[in-house]
């Protein structure tokens, strides 16, 4: 939405807000996800064309204009032949250092503007298009793509956008792995060795599709490498599952998923120290998972460190009271 202010105009927009039925992780009942800045590694304010990292992060859906406003980026209209340029200084349109740099006037205008009605109707749509996302994260399987940058810059633009495409198809690859351990689950229990021959073939199918991509080093995404780790896992070559989990995390360092699937395997191949290693860095990156404070729970349970384990364990049901390790470890560590 261009907002016109007294000598020039602003850009408020929510893109960095994933479209309804985006591939995403699960996400806590009532939240969406949303680009967000690391600025830990990129401290605004930013320079035009500037690369900015980034990743998707999670935050309840506001019921408000005012709360709706919190999550709108800010942007300059820059003048200029053509196409209309924007400028992102990395404030969201609720920070005052997001208008700090305009004159008293232009500011003056931006205040009334965001009273008006115009601005009004723009943060209601706001509000529904973090509520519809939040519905549909209810079905999501629980993987999406890792770490983005924000770049004006065509020649980058082009590199990310052959990126994405890799990063969708390392998606879809971890879902089908996501099922096919599911089948392996099911035709174990069965007793089905028919079903077991079939799955079996259709992991070395996928395996191959995954070497081609990692072999690859534009389709060579986290994604790809996460999806190699699970499939080499069902096949039970764990030390090689390892390497892919590590690749996996190097590359997408600030998401939980790729240090979990390391506390497994480390786990299931009795290194316990380097799991809790695995499991400590799951929990640092993302302190509202029920599941990494889980894994955490299950790792320290078989180190035999009862009150941390618990401890862990208590972390995780306050999070996810339904959660199936955690209580796990919270019945067997009571039993003792």
């Amino acid at each position: 939405m261009i907002v016109p202010l007294a000598t020039c105009s602003v850009l408020l927009t929510h893109r960095h807000i994933p479209d309804p039925g985006t591939q995403l992780f699960h996400c806590p009942e009532g939240c969406f996800w949303r680009w967000h800045p690391d600025h830990a590694l990129n401290a605004p304010p930013y320079l035009p064309e500037q690369e900015v990292l980034g990743d998707l992060v999670h935050a309840p859906c506001p019921t408000t204009r005012a709360q709706a406003l919190r999550y709108v980026a800010l942007l300059d209209c820059l003048p200029g032949v053509g196409p209309t340029r924007h400028h992102w200084h990395g404030y969201m349109a609720d920070d005052p250092r997001a208008v700090a740099h305009l004159s008293p006037a232009d500011r003056a205008a931006w205040m009334l503007a965001v009273q008006g009605e115009a601005v009004g109707r723009y943060l209601d749509e706001v509000i529904v298009h973090c509520r519809r996302q939040a519905e549909a994260n209810r079905s999501n399987p629980g993987y999406m793509r890792f770490r983005t940058s924000a770049t004006s810059d065509p020649a980058v633009q082009a590199h990310e956008a052959a990126g994405l495409r890799a990063s969708q198809e390392g998606v879809a690859h971890v879902n089908a792995a996501l099922g096919l351990e599911r089948r392996v689950r099911a035709a174990r229990n069965d007793g089905d060795e028919a079903a077991g021959l079939e799955c079996f073939k259709e992991l070395h199918r996928l395996l191959g599709v995954l070497d081609a991509m990692v072999d690859d080093p534009v389709r060579a995404v986290p994604e790809a490498w996460h999806a190699r780790g699970m499939v080499t896992r069902l096949l039970q070559r764990l030390p090689e599952a390892e390497r892919c989990f590590l690749e996996a995390a190097r590359g997408a360092p600030f998401v939980a998923d790729p240090w979990m699937e390391l506390t497994r395997v480390r786990s299931e191949q009795g290194r316990l120290e380097l799991a809790e290693e695995s499991a400590r860095r799951a929990v640092a990156v993302d302190q509202g998972s029920a599941r990494s404070w889980a894994n955490l729970a299950s790792v320290l349970h078989q180190r035999g460190r009862g009150a941390e384990a618990l401890a862990a364990a208590e972390r995780s049901l306050a999070i996810d009271p339904a959660d199936p390790v955690a209580r796990h470890v919270m019945q067997a560590r009571r039993s003792t």
